[in-house]
């Protein structure tokens, strides 16, 4: 949130230093944070990464790197946010509803794999990565992830219609595909 916070920062007020600010902690995120893989580690330290990412950690990540492009047009970022949405894609995804689990089936088993759709305090995994994939698939002009996302949102509109106070992240990007 605070690389993300950054560039919307630098968007707004064009002030050098968030920029800076940004691609300083994106260059500690790719050099620290990086698993072999491809995947995320979740923390980091006195020098150690460890605790493998969960969803949230990929999505916010890979909207991160959109920002960043939207800020430098610097097509690294556009590659490593598309690199991200694959890893969640291959890792994460639940085949059976189209959406995704909290916990990558790397991980070591858990009894229930939950998915987490709710909009809290921060918004909910979900959302973001579907507002990531929306975007992505905008900028390469991508019809399978511009699907994937409105399949997405048309999965969770029964409960957004129930309870949109819950599912704000969610109508925000119903609101972007309808532009």
């Amino acid at each position: 949130p605070i690389l993300l916070s950054n560039c919307v920062a630098y968007r707004a007020l064009v002030v050098a230093g968030f920029r800076r600010k940004a691609l300083s902690l994106a260059s500690f995120i790719k050099n620290e944070l990086y698993q072999p893989d491809g995947g995320l580690y979740r923390s980091h330290q006195g020098g150690t990464s460890g605790i493998s990412g969960f969803l949230d950690d990929y999505a916010l990540t890979a909207s991160a790197w959109l920002a960043l492009y939207e800020i430098t047009f610097d097509e690294q970022w556009l590659r490593a946010a598309r690199e991200l949405l694959n890893y969640a894609n291959t890792h994460f995804k639940d085949p059976q509803s189209g959406l995704y689990f909290y916990t990558s089936a790397l991980d070591d088993p858990l009894v229930l794999r939950k998915k987490e759709l709710t909009d809290q305090v921060i918004p909910s995994s979900n959302a973001v990565l579907a507002s990531a994939i929306y975007r992505l698939g905008q900028y390469d002009y991508d019809q399978d992830r511009l699907d994937e996302a409105l399949y997405m949102v048309n999965t969770m509109l029964p409960e957004m219609q129930g309870n949109p106070a819950a599912y704000a992240h969610w109508a925000q990007l119903v609101l972007q595909m309808s532009q």
